[in-house]
């Protein structure tokens, strides 16, 4: 399998090299995936779908903000990593009606129509697989058929981010998926059955980061990379049942459980607005600050920045070439 080379890789520990001197300057960022960074990417083609599922900013909207950047939200609420969840709305795209949602089509359509982003400044943000394992659990499906679904979602996610590397894609972060077995959908269950489903969604992300990890790989460098995040980052009086009201079928009713401060859960999976500022508080410290290098980009910038200032080409910096430089990156001289 290709081994793909973005700028920046990190993935299960964050392990970091903080200076501000080489902090790294974010101007796009590019959101691909499902509900938790939808806002009107299906309400484009299903009208009476929600906004966004949430009752404030987003998580990569929060980001885009704080950031300064542009966002370019490609996301899709119910998007798995090739098609849809709903099969009404799978028929629709099947039919040619409107175009596929999933992942895979997301990446193309941007593909299409992007050509003046710069991949070394632009941030891809992906959120996805969390309807892969809902509608595998839905559809009943036997746990004999996990193992298939997790292959044919990781083969999809590979195209992907294939797709983005081989367009310059450089600097991703993707978001894991939560544990279902905590959420609204679900959490009303027997214990056996709860415990299954938040093992099947662990092991999903374990797979998922397995995937990552072969895929961006570089000598020395880092993939940004978020954990499914639990109840214990954020309080809330309600963790578990949701700020709207749900029918039998977890459908919106259109009204409400207030106050939303008082939820964790918007829907029937979705979190409101503070856990998605908790999202971004959590991946602050590798998004924000002094996004790094590794240990071996450094040493190659301090190598460039010293033949810079090595008049005398002998690898050594000397008082006038020292104070030489000191004048210029003052601003005393040109």
């Amino acid at each position: 399998m290709k081994k793909l080379t973005p700028f920046i890789f990190m993935l299960t520990i964050f392990i970091m090299l903080t200076s501000s001197a080489y902090a790294l300057q974010y101007k796009h960022i590019v959101s691909f995936g499902d509900g938790f960074s939808d806002h009107n990417g299906l309400k484009t083609y299903v009208p009476s779908a929600p906004a966004k599922r949430t009752d404030g900013k987003l998580w990569v909207e929060i980001m885009a903000y704080d950031l300064f950047t542009t966002l370019d939200n490609r996301a899709i609420d119910g998007a798995m990593t090739s098609k849809h969840r709903d099969n009404e709305i799978q028929a629709m795209s099947d039919a040619g009606d409107i175009p596929q949602l999933g992942l895979i089509s997301q990446v193309d359509r941007y593909l299409a129509d992007s050509s003046d982003v710069v991949p070394e400044e632009t941030l891809f943000a992906i959120s996805i697989g969390t309807n892969n394992v809902i509608k595998h659990i839905l559809d009943g499906s036997p746990d004999s058929a996990f193992a298939a679904m997790v292959k044919d979602a990781m083969a999809d996610i590979t195209e992907a981010v294939t797709n983005l590397d081989e367009h310059g894609a450089r600097i991703f972060i993707f978001l894991m998926i939560p544990d279902l077995g905590k959420c609204p959908l679900f959490n009303k269950r027997s214990a056996e059955e709860i415990e299954s489903i938040s093992k099947i969604s662990e092991l999903f992300n374990t797979h998922m980061t397995q995937t990552l990890n072969s895929l961006l790989v570089k000598p020395g460098g880092y993939i940004l990379h978020s954990f499914s995040l639990y109840h214990s980052f954020l309080y809330k009086t309600n963790t578990t049942d949701s700020y709207m009201t749900l029918d039998d079928q977890f459908n919106l009713t259109g009204n409400t459980n207030g106050p939303v401060e008082d939820y964790l859960y918007w829907d029937a999976v979705h979190v409101t607005k503070d856990f998605h500022e908790m999202i971004v508080m959590m991946m602050a410290d590798s998004v924000y600050s002094e996004t790094s290098f590794s240990y071996y980009d450094v040493q190659e910038l301090i190598k460039k920045e010293r033949s810079r200032w090595d008049a005398k080409n002998d690898r050594v910096i000397g008082l006038e070439e020292a104070i030489r430089a000191l004048q210029v990156s003052s601003g005393l001289s040109n």
